[in-house]
């Protein structure tokens, strides 16, 4: 329920949706707390949905509670960087403080996990001004840069332990898309002033081949996402349309009676069923950059950068009321 909340809080504020913000708003100030959760946290899941949520409600309204709980968990989380390398693990178990990885990825870090830290963790140092939440990610980004790659391209898996990559496994699909992302947005987020990001970027870019097709539907962002760029870069009037149709088959196909939205498992044979699943990147990301298609230049894109979970945060040293 948090996650839901925390990660829509943004959207509702942008939205403009005040009512529905305020109780959302009440909710984290009263009632998260890291130190409450249970069990095993998702080290990735919760920086970009806890961690860059709050910071960009706190860089959107000016409430400084927002930063202090954004602190709070990072600090939890930087337990998972206590490696031999830096290379933070997976799982963090916040009571404990106990740090593993997945035994399906061989105890092995994921490349879209670790290397997808760097926004939050530098805006974080940015507005507290303290430079170990940087020094943490930048340690990330030295080692990765310095590796031996295939073909230009980072393999998946790497060992918090040696710093070397432990299987020749490339993709840039769900196991590794969101480092090439942050990449680009971190050279953006920096000013422009992040050459290693950018140089790291352009490398890679010349390696990326399109891999893989699915035929599930999971309320997924990245396709109206695109459609968000290509209109506020092109202004062509067809973007808007795109994205139009694309809202109307997920309110035709995905909307369930009892409410709420769950995705298609088989978008060509949608009487295949939903999944039975509300993803809150849904609430996040989704819906955020459908509206703001049509938002004409809210969060305009001089001033903001978002994270992998649409949490815009603000450009170094660009204004930033949007």
């Amino acid at each position: 329920m948090a996650a839901t909340i925390i990660d829509a809080a943004d959207t509702l504020w942008i939205m403009g949706l005040k009512d529905e913000y305020e109780q959302a708003s009440e909710f984290i100030r009263d009632n998260f707390d890291i130190k409450k959760a249970t069990g095993q946290l998702s080290v990735f899941e919760t920086t970009i949905r806890f961690v860059g949520g709050l910071l960009s409600l706190f860089s959107l309204t000016k409430e400084e509670f927002y930063l202090d709980k954004a602190k709070s968990i990072a600090d939890a989380l930087l337990k998972s960087f206590d490696t031999t390398t830096g290379i933070p693990k997976s799982l963090l178990n916040p009571l404990t403080g106990v740090a593993s990885n997945y035994q399906i990825a061989n105890h092995s870090s994921i490349l879209a996990e670790f290397g997808t830290l760097h926004l939050e963790f530098a805006y974080l140092t940015e507005v507290t001004n303290e430079p170990i939440y940087l020094e943490k990610v930048q340690k990330i980004r030295d080692i990765l840069d310095k590796a031996e790659k295939s073909e230009g391209l980072y393999p998946s898996f790497m060992s918090p332990e040696t710093g070397k990559f432990t299987y020749n496994f490339v993709t840039v699909g769900a196991l590794a898309d969101s480092f090439y992302e942050y990449l680009i947005k971190s050279w953006i987020l920096s000013g422009k002033s992040d050459e290693q990001a950018l140089r790291m970027h352009k490398s890679a870019s010349d390696a990326i081949q399109n891999k893989g097709k699915d035929h599930a539907y999971l309320l997924r962002p990245e396709v109206l996402e695109s459609f968000f760029y290509l209109w506020r870069l092109t202004r062509k009037e067809k973007y808007r349309e795109w994205v139009w149709d694309g809202i109307s088959a997920i309110e035709k196909h995905c909307r369930i009676k009892t409410g709420g939205y769950s995705g298609l498992k088989n978008v060509y044979k949608p009487k295949e069923g939903h999944d039975d699943i509300q993803q809150s990147f849904f609430l996040a990301e989704t819906l955020k950059y459908a509206y703001l298609t049509f938002a004409d230049d809210s969060v305009p894109l001089d001033r903001w950068v978002f994270n992998t979970e649409a949490h815009p945060l603000p450009i170094k040293n660009a204004p930033i009321n949007p």
